[in-house]
């Protein structure tokens, strides 16, 4: 088994070391990611764990991670799932990262968290990546639209 922690700092720096002591030691650690593989083929598992090496409930607000899925093997696309919990409503949920190995904690589950604390639900989450989506789209329908009056008008 192959192990490898990573320390996030609050700036979202990370620290990679083979010694859990090592980024124990390190003051501006706020959290400990831990990744076990059999090998640089195999899948991997991440799992928040406390300076003592203990797994950690990585809680954000009203928002409980229960679960971060393996990462699927080097050759596949390397998505995990990740299971979250509204601590309000007790709604459970779950979604998809896309970045590889560690990155997606601060790439993705970090930033998730906080949107989903200002939003203040899953649901309105999903509506204001819709509403994002379908302003890009209408952006899109906007150039070739002009491009179109463009070509009519040299006509």
């Amino acid at each position: 088994m192959i192990i490898t922690y990573f320390g996030i700092l609050s700036d979202f720096n990370i620290i990679e070391d083979k010694s859990l002591q090592t980024i124990a030691n390190i003051q501006d650690v706020v959290y400990i990611l831990k990744r076990e593989h059999e090998n640089s083929t195999s899948s991997m598992k991440f799992t928040v764990i406390d300076k003592d090496g203990n797994d950690l409930q990585l809680i954000e607000g009203n928002f409980q991670v229960l679960h971060i899925g393996e990462d699927g093997k080097w050759a596949g696309a390397g998505r995990r799932t990740i299971t979250i919990k509204d601590l309000r409503t007790g709604q459970v949920f779950q979604t998809d990262t896309t970045k590889m190995d560690y990155t997606f904690f601060c790439g993705e589950l970090l930033p998730l968290l906080k949107d989903l604390n200002e939003v203040g639900s899953w649901k309105m989450h999903q509506k204001l990546q819709e509403l994002a989506e379908a302003h890009k789209e209408i952006g899109q329908l906007k150039s070739t639209i002009k491009s179109l009056e463009a070509k009519l008008t040299d006509c």
